[in-house]
């Protein structure tokens, strides 16, 4: 994520050695050089107890960290600090939610934040996380509860949408949760109870979450007769209220395969999706404001000889976009692909395929 042009920085947060990691680079155009990577399970202590114990710290808008403070989250014993996502707000300042999982594979939801990019390749300038989320059940091995938070700032409000369980007349179903802050978000009272967004079919997973054109954006899989779709939903405001969400549209709508692993880009004309089937990677384009009726024909964009899979969009340019993925040409040999695409209206068509690494181990 980019956190803006006149400082010419990006930030990544990644699953390092030590969990949820962060690091920064300003070394623009290329972004070659990066941050020495910092964990975020280095922003608490590990207590002797197994359970959730984060301790609550003051108002987001505090001049100091929560390190600097004295104020400290105890991480439950035996916990996987994972999976953290991050978002950039007008001023720069940065945000980010993980998942924290205990011994048990019960998980919550942590978020973060520092307010100036510019100092946030350093621990201490972020402020002590607090637990905005906690599981609602106790999942079972099949099941991704909490699996990726994801985080997005739209008008300096923080969004945080994330996959759970919750049970409805007596069966389990897997949804799709979001919650909400305004301000104060260092403190769990700021955020919002999380409500779900769409109605769950009976396994909704692995969502995908941009916030693009004043509007908030959301993709994931769930079980429809026997096998995953992806879905597209979209939300101009107050959205911690379901009914302000669009209707879920099928986007995939596979006869007979498994649609998975969704992504989107989003352009001020309209959005692009994307997810694999096991065998190929597509694409699915919609004009503004992405009702059925707008939504082009699935494109096609890989079609390799061997699987392609866990895709990747972007916008480049205007009427210009691009899909990466992971596939495997020969046994034990994986790269990543890349199509350019020319996104005209509701239409995808190729303008370029090609390898983008070429290391012949597994990429």
């Amino acid at each position: 994520v980019s956190s803006g042009s006149v400082s010419k920085a990006l930030e990544m947060v990644f699953n390092g050695a030590n969990g949820a990691s962060y690091s920064r680079s300003t070394d623009a155009p290329l972004y070659a050089a990066w941050s020495v990577p910092f964990a975020f399970k280095d922003l608490g202590v590990f207590s002797g107890a197994e359970g959730s114990v984060g301790i609550g710290v003051g108002d987001s808008n505090a001049s100091t960290s929560g390190a600097a403070s004295g104020l400290v989250v105890s991480w439950p014993a035996g916990s996987a600090i994972v999976n953290p996502s991050i978002g950039v707000d007008s001023k720069k300042g940065l945000h980010a939610a993980f998942a924290v999982k205990d011994s048990t594979g019960k998980a919550s939801v942590y978020y973060t934040s520092c307010a100036s990019g510019l100092a946030c390749g350093n621990a201490s300038s972020w402020r002590a996380p607090v637990e905005i989320v906690d599981s609602f059940v106790n999942p079972k091995p099949w099941q991704w509860v909490l699996d990726t938070p994801l985080i997005q700032v739209l008008n300096d409000r923080v969004f945080v949408l994330f996959s759970d369980s919750s049970t409805k007349a007596s069966q389990r179903l897997d949804g799709i949760f979001l919650t909400q802050c305004d301000q104060n978000c260092s403190n769990k009272n700021g955020w919002s109870e999380p409500v779900e967004i769409a109605p769950s079919k009976g396994f909704s997973t692995t969502p995908f979450f941009v916030a693009g054109d004043g509007v908030l954006h959301a993709a994931w899989q769930d079980w429809v007769n026997g096998k995953f779709d992806v879905f597209y939903a979209r939300c101009a405001s107050n959205c911690v209220k379901q009914s302000n969400w669009s209707v879920p549209l099928n986007v995939s709508g596979s006869p007979k395969l498994n649609s998975a692993h969704p992504a989107l880009g989003v352009s001020a004309k309209g959005v692009l999706v994307a997810w694999e089937d096991g065998l190929d990677v597509f694409v699915r384009a919609c004009v503004h404001p992405c009702a059925p009726a707008d939504f082009g024909v699935a494109f096609n964009a890989s079609a390799n000889a061997t699987p392609s899979l866990l895709p990747q969009v972007f916008y480049y340019d205007n009427g210009k976009a691009g899909v990466v993925w992971q596939d495997s040409e020969e046994p034990g040999v994986e790269n990543i692909f890349v199509s350019l695409l020319s996104v005209q209206g509701p239409d995808v068509s190729l303008v370029e395929k090609g390898m983008a690494s070429f290391d012949g181990n597994v990429s």
